[in-house]
């Protein structure tokens, strides 16, 4: 199953992946390192009508097709929406993710000034922040649904918590369930369907 681990820059989908791949031996590789590899390695034609956006879907679409393939597990982190430098989405193309072999779909989120404080270069206020990360909580949903696969947001969580919700998808290919809020506090989980 490939597991796409989403959120914006500094919700700590690099730090958790690396943690839980390294405890469980699962492969993790971010969708901007799966493209370099596969365009370090394949020769590309020279269309001069392709653009490096369709250039790199496709590389990531190859990469993902031979990993399914071979039955392994992935953690695949990347975003799900492409951001401007203001706070506005560029867009999603739903047709692109069915070509990717998704399982499901993990969020990320943290609280704007976490995320402030672990991009210390990043000239956005907290405010911008949070429009980045509902614009992502809503193109996920709508991936999640196009797709019909399960999608589980985790706010500010702990290793523990996103371990569980992994290993619930690699062991028994199912979503584990969780007691929903309506409120957001840290550790909050919420299982969307």
């Amino acid at each position: 199953m490939i597991i796409l681990v989403a959120g914006i820059h500094g919700v700590g989908k690099t730090w958790h992946c690396e943690h839980y791949a390294h405890r469980r031996g699962v492969l993790h590789s971010s969708a901007t390192g799966l493209v370099r590899q596969v365009l370090a390695s394949v020769k590309w034609s020279d269309d001069r009508y392709a653009t490096n956006r369709d250039r790199n879907r496709q590389a990531l679409e190859l990469a993902l097709t031979s990993i399914a393939a071979t039955g392994k597990s992935m953690l695949l982190e990347g975003n799900v929406v492409l951001m401007g430098k203001l706070p506005r989405a560029l867009g999603i193309d739903l047709a692109a993710f069915e070509r990717l072999s998704l399982g499901a779909i993990v969020l990320l989120e943290s609280e704007p000034w976490t995320v402030l404080q672990r991009l210390p270069a990043s000239h956005a206020s907290a405010t911008e922040v949070e429009v980045f990360q509902q614009q992502e909580r809503d193109s996920a949903r709508a991936v999640a649904r196009h797709l019909q696969i399960p999608l589980m947001l985790l706010r500010d969580c702990t290793e523990h918590s996103f371990g569980q919700t992994v290993d619930a998808w690699l062991k028994r290919g199912q979503p584990i369930s969780i007691d929903t809020a309506r409120s957001h506090p840290p550790g909050f989980h919420r299982l969307y369907r």
